[in-house]
């Protein structure tokens, strides 16, 4: 984001981008707020056109939104075996019981809380373990089926 603005020539760049980074931890409104700040310069500067303002003000925003709600969301899915689409409902849930202390740990929380409920032998913290995330089918290793009782046993690993 820092190199979009560098390109664009606004004014304290290199101030604006490492707000921009360090404001990206605050979670929902970190990233609106970083490209907000240096606004007030580029929209007050008569050497630049409306244009250059328009594209100063929607490219950083529109980037901002595809890092944090679909990249990020992606990689942290991937990385946790979490369904992006519980990774935002896990901050969204978490956000609203502890505020931005529940944001920032959400994540966190929901991968210790699923691998937490696929180990419990019951049918039914299986069947949440498999909503938050990495349904068993994708992870062969954690269940062998035996018989045609439909009992599933953790297997171990040789």
């Amino acid at each position: 984001m820092s190199r979009l603005v560098s390109a664009l020539l606004i004014p304290l760049r290199a101030i604006s981008g490492m707000l921009t980074f360090w404001l990206n931890f605050i979670p929902a409104i970190g990233a609106p707020l970083g490209v907000l700040l240096p606004m007030p310069f580029v929209g007050l500067d008569p050497e630049f056109s409306t244009m250059e303002v328009t594209l100063a003000f929607v490219l950083p925003m529109v980037l901002a939104f595809l890092n944090k709600d679909v990249i990020e969301t992606k990689v942290f899915a991937n990385t946790t075996n979490l369904d992006p689409v519980g990774v935002m409902l896990a901050i969204l849930l978490w956000g609203s019981v502890w505020g931005i202390t529940g944001m920032v740990l959400a994540v966190p929380i929901t991968a210790v809380l699923r691998i937490y409920l696929e180990n419990v032998e019951h049918p039914l913290m299986r069947y949440l373990a498999i909503k938050l995330g990495a349904p068993l089918a994708r992870v062969p290793h954690l269940v062998r089926r035996e018989g045609h009782t439909g009992t599933s046993r953790p297997v171990t690993r040789p």
